[in-house]
């Protein structure tokens, strides 16, 4: 997907359909094929690439739900349920930052991470990239997935840690500078 002539509104709406599409999905009532496309008919969402961005992240994001909600859970023990109103922004950058991370690209990961609250990012991604890269998340991850495929995940999360340690501290800077 390319997001390089994509404005920091233009990221942030595609985050906000990709959340909406996420949260307004019931298996009750239909497939995810059939959301999306009732979904994308509803709000008038032209095929190109922002689409293809919701679609696709949708799509993982249902794929990977046991995933991601064992990671939220772990998350929101640590930090007191810090995530209950972000469940699904989380969910999609927990299902980014894992597995569609290459994918994407580091630019363009780092530009959507760019359009939320620094504060909540710069948690979330120690959490996932720092704090537990290498015993708990490893661990509850091989509870659902194979070993292999595991560490293979890990080992790409950790090849991104100089742009991690990066993005960190500029996150960092940026909640402390509007605290103030």
């Amino acid at each position: 997907v390319g997001f390089n002539k994509y404005t920091t509104e233009t990221n942030n709406e595609m985050l906000r359909m990709t959340c909406e599409i996420q949260s307004s999905f019931n298996p009750a009532i239909g497939t995810p094929s059939t959301h999306a496309e009732q979904f994308f008919e509803h709000h008038r969402v032209e095929a190109g690439h922002e689409r293809l961005f919701i679609e696709e992240t949708f799509y993982g994001v249902q794929r990977y739900a046991r995933m991601i909600s064992l990671i939220i859970d772990g998350y929101n023990a640590e930090y007191s349920g810090a995530a209950k109103g972000d469940r699904e922004l989380f969910g999609i950058f927990i299902y980014l930052g894992l597995l569609r991370l290459s994918d994407l690209g580091w630019d363009n990961f780092r530009r959507l991470i760019e359009t939320q609250e620094p504060v909540k990012m710069a948690q979330l991604l120690s959490f996932l990239f720092v704090k537990h890269i290498d015993e708990w998340l490893p661990d509850q991850l091989s509870l659902i997935f194979d070993v292999h495929f595991v560490s293979e995940m890990i080992a790409k999360l950790k090849s991104f840690s100089p742009q991690i340690s990066r993005l960190l501290l500029s996150l960092e800077k940026q909640a402390f500078s509007t605290k103030q």
